[in-house]
C-alpha cells in the first residue's frame, strides 16, 4: 500500500478514535493520546492532501461536538494549545512537499514541464488528458475497462507516466461512465449525508460526517471506488457508522 492509501486508512479511523475520544471521558485520554500519535505518522508520510482531510476533519468533528454539548471555550482551548505543535510539525516534515507542489504548478503553467515528481503535474496532465477523453463519450463514456487507454491516449507530455492509477475519482467516472458517472457520484454523496446524518451513535455520525465531508476533496487527487483498498475502507467505515440500531429497535432487542 503506497503513503496516500496508507494515510487516508489511518485518517478514517483518525477521525473515529477522535470523535470517541470527546464522548467518554473515561476513555478520553488514551484516545486522545493515540489520536496524536497516528496524527505525527500522518505528518510524517508527507502527503498534502491527506494532512488537509485531517485538520478539517477535526474541526468539524469539534464544532459539531462543541454545538451539542455547548463546549465552545474547550474546543477553542484545544485549538489554541494544538496550534504551535502542530504548526511546527507542519513546517518540518510537511512544507518542503507545499514548496514543491509550488515549483511544480510555476512550472507547468509557465513552461508546460511537466516535473517527473508523479505529484501535482501528473495530476492535472491526467485531468486534462481525462477531460479530453470525456467529450470523445460524453454521454455513455468509454467503459471502465477502457478508461486508462482513453486517458492516455490524450497526454500530450510525453512522460512515462505509471498506467495503473488515474489521481481522481471524478475523471474516472467521467470517462469510464459519461454524465452518468458523475450523477452516480453527486448522488452517492448526497444519500451518504443522509444516512450518516440520521446514525443514533453520537460519536459515530460525528466521525461519519466528517468522513463524507473530506471525500470529495480526497477524491480530486485520488479514487476511492474501484479500488480495493479504499472501496473496502469507506464500506467498513459506513457499517461502523450504521452498526449502532435506532432506539426504539434497540429497546425492544432488550426487552425480547
Amino acid at each position: 500500500m503506497d503513503a496516500l492509501s496508507y494515510g487516508y486508512v489511518l485518517a478514517v479511523w483518525l477521525f473515529f478514535v477522535f470523535s470517541s475520544a470527546l464522548e467518554n471521558r473515561e476513555t478520553s485520554i488514551p484516545l486522545l493520546v493515540l489520536s496524536a500519535v497516528c496524527v505525527a505518522v500522518l505528518l510524517y508520510a508527507k502527503t498534502k492532501i491527506v494532512v488537509f482531510c485531517v485538520i478539517a476533519g477535526f474541526l468539524l468533528i469539534g464544532v459539531i461536538w462543541a454545538m451539542q454539548r455547548g463546549r465552545w471555550r474547550t474546543l477553542f482551548l484545544g485549538i489554541a494549545l494544538s496550534i504551535v505543535p502542530f504548526a511546527l510539525a507542519v513546517y518540518y516534515l510537511v512544507w518542503p512537499r507545499a514548496l514543491e507542489f509550488v515549483y511544480a504548478l510555476q512550472l507547468y503553467v509557465e513552461k508546460g514541464i511537466v516535473v517527473s515528481d508523479e505529484s501535482f503535474a501528473l495530476r492535472l496532465e491526467q485531468i486534462i488528458a481525462g477531460y479530453k477523453s470525456a467529450l470523445e463519450r460524453p454521454i455513455l463514456g468509454h467503459g471502465l475497462a477502457e478508461t486508462s487507454d482513453a486517458i492516455y491516449r490524450n497526454l500530450t507530455s510525453g512522460v512515462d507516466y505509471p498506467r495503473l492509477i488515474i489521481h481522481n475519482d471524478y475523471i474516472v467516472h467521467m470517462v469510464a461512465f459519461g454524465v452518468f458517472g458523475l450523477i452516480f457520484l453527486l448522488g452517492y454523496f448526497a444519500a451518504a449525508f443522509l444516512i450518516v446524518h440520521r446514525a443514533r451513535d453520537a460519536a459515530h455520525r460525528r466521525a461519519g460526517l466528517a468522513l463524507v465531508a473530506t471525500m470529495p476533496f480526497f477524491m480530486a487527487t485520488y479514487i476511492v471506488f474501484n479500488m480495493s483498498p479504499m472501496s473496502g475502507l469507506v464500506a467498513l467505515a459506513m457499517g461502523v457508522v450504521l452498526a449502532t440500531p435506532p432506539e426504539p429497535a434497540r429497546e425492544q432487542a432488550l426487552s425480547a
